[in-house]
């Protein structure tokens, strides 16, 4: 056997004594450790040792995915043989490549420091002004005016602090018309026509084979906003309008804003005002103009992030409040879908708290920093009444509700994303499949009977005091999930899961690094665009000096203030964050099986 040569083999001495092409096996692999031990060396982690072929000879290999250490100082020394990847055995390419994929790094997760990863960095941003002012240093290539540019209006629409706004235009819905009562707020009829479009896509297209491409999308805050304008615009230093925001998707992945409509509402005895602004890229007066429109669909798109997809019933944190609720009056500790759910409602309920108290309450942060003022609550009741669905909260079922991805079974995810370069769901839909996976398996361990979850008298009471109690006002809707088998129970668990980690992280922990710096993300426009009223002496000013129109608009310095402290507070981690897979109940280390899937789905 090669391992008996092994015993005897000295790395100094040629290899050419071994027997030619002969390749070790698991029983030879696991006698070399013994080997260094004999030669009084140690190694650190795990080191992979082969045979390799090379010309007539057989070579010993070490892969690299340690380093081998001497206990004491000696002459002899490991001599690492250099092969080509066409001369490795076939046994062995496999560890090979393996080893090259551990020094590249997955790009997820948290970095631990005995991780041997090479990975590139920009080291660019080195100065520590926190520290002193002396230690300020510009950040070397960076573009202090990116905020202004349509490209990064783009970019994080899709891809920035609210990824769950935008929405394809359907064909169906083209052209553009509002809902809302004609009586009440002015003609529905948008002034986005088919021109303006063709024009600003340089009539590469036509409106009709843009919508039946599928490359028109939109930011709609029109019918939702304008019934509150009137109300907004009575209250001092603040303003709103309806809007509608047009892009154009260009070679397949690059989103372009094409078209802004702003719209007051007939208020009194003043008509219905409206105007569609148009991308400009000079200082001319279009230009500023179109910067402003921009600046007021920002604070739309703000407030609708901060007052409906993150604190309040639509999406995350009150919403799942009702199921905290009921997992704690219905459901055991011993139950074995309150042990999957518990590690998924740490703090909620402590956050929630403040957040009354401090941040969405009367006179708090929300109703002195953002446009809606004191009424900053009623649009976010107004769209949890209209669009919340339970069976519309997982991630895959809100891409199709909003256009944004449509079912087919050949692609990943079984899900074909109308714009590829989508960063939300790419990511986002490689953590549902796991989360999804993972209950799947927890699921149909427990239950391996589908009358099981039907007779579970704890469970079933629980998804009824959810529905019943926790959405007392939606309890007779007919989307509601039934709960009578193992694939019920799995999409129930797997879209509570979901809004509570992915979904939540995605909408909160960016907040500081893209709102912290309010002319990027403002959360409220102080000003109407100056072409509402022409005769007015602030359309003199703005037509002598945009910049200062447009820093009026943004958040005062007190406002800017208070937000920035905010934010940075919701954006931190507990310094004892509970990362997703990071820690595991001890009901499943206890157990081999569900141990087994846990370790599957942490990997």
């Amino acid at each position: 056997m090669l391992s008996s040569q092994l015993q005897n083999l000295n790395f100094t001495k040629p290899f050419s004594h071994l027997p030619p092409k002969t390749s070790l096996g698991s029983q030879e692999l696991n006698s070399f450790p013994t080997y260094c031990k004999q030669q009084k060396c140690f190694t650190r982690t795990k080191t992979s040792f082969s045979a390799v072929a090379r010309g007539s000879s057989t070579a010993i290999d070490k892969l690299i995915s340690t380093e081998t250490h001497y206990a004491e100082a000696a002459p002899v020394k490991a001599t690492i043989i250099v092969n080509f990847p066409v001369d490795t055995l076939n046994g062995l390419k496999g560890l090979r490549e393996e080893e090259k994929e551990n020094l590249r790094g997955y790009g997820q997760g948290k970095r631990r420091s005995f991780e041997r990863i090479y990975d590139y960095d920009v080291y660019n941003d080195l100065g520590d002004p926190d520290n002193s002012d002396d230690l300020a240093r510009p950040v070397l290539g960076e573009d202090r005016f990116s905020w202004l540019k349509d490209e990064e209006f783009s970019r994080q629409t899709l891809a920035g602090l609210n990824p769950y706004s935008i929405r394809l235009v359907t064909e169906q819905e083209w052209p553009l018309k509002s809902e809302l009562d004609p009586k009440i707020y002015g003609a529905p009829e948008s002034l986005i026509t088919k021109e303006i479009i063709e024009k600003e896509i340089g009539n590469f297209m036509t409106v009709e084979e843009a919508l039946k491409q599928k490359r028109l999308f939109m930011l709609y805050f029109h019918d939702l906003i304008l019934p509150f304008v009137a109300k907004v615009r009575e209250l001092e230093g603040t303003t709103l309008y309806g809007s509608r925001t047009l892009f154009f998707l260009a070679n397949g992945s690059t989103l372009k804003p094409i078209a802004i409509e702003l719209t007051r509402p007939q208020i009194g005895d003043n008509p219905q005002w409206k105007q569609v602004f148009t991308p400009v890229y000079d200082n001319s007066t279009a230009g500023w103009l179109w910067r402003l429109a921009k600046t007021h669909v920002l604070a739309h798109d703000t407030g609708i992030h901060q007052l409906v997809s993150l604190p309040n019933t639509h999406k995350t944190h009150a919403s799942v409040e009702p199921y905290i609720i009921a997992t704690h009056r219905q459901l055991s500790e011993m139950h074995p879908i309150y042990r999957l759910l518990h590690p998924h409602f740490r703090f909620i309920i402590a956050i929630n708290a403040f957040a009354l108290g401090d941040l969405i309450n009367g006179g708090g942060i929300i109703e002195n920093s953002f446009s809606p003022g004191k009424y900053s609550m009623e649009p976010s009741s107004a769209v949890y009444d209209k669009f919340w669905r339970f069976d519309k909260e997982a991630l895959p079922a809100d891409l199709i509700r909003r256009g944004m991805a449509v079912e087919d079974q050949s692609a990943e995810h079984g899900l074909k994303l109308a714009i590829k370069d989508y960063s939300f769901p790419n990511d986002g839909l490689i953590l549902w499949d796991a989360i999804k996976q993972w209950v799947t398996d927890y699921v149909n361990y427990y239950y391996p009977e589908a009358n099981q979850v039907a007779f579970d008298n704890e469970l079933q009471a629980w998804w009824e005091e959810i529905r019943s109690k926790g959405h007392e006002d939606k309890k007779d809707e007919p989307w509601w999930p039934v709960l009578n088998t193992q694939q019920d129970l799995i999409q129930v668990l797997s879209t509570i899961i979901w809004v509570a980690s992915g979904h939540h992280a995605a909408v909160n922990f960016g907040q500081y690094a893209y709102a912290g710096y309010f002319p990027n993300r403002p959360t409220i426009a102080r000003t109407n665009i100056p072409t509402e009223d022409p005769w007015k002496q602030e359309f003199k000013e703005f037509l002598k000096d945009p910049v200062v129109t447009l820093l009026k608009c943004f958040p005062s310095k007190l406002q800017a203030t208070k937000i920035i402290a905010t934010l940075h507070i919701l954006s931190s981690h507990s310094p004892d964050e509970e990362y997703i897979g990071h820690s595991s109940d001890p009901s499943w280390e206890a157990d081999s099986t569900i141990k087994a899937a846990y370790e599957k789905f942490r990997n």
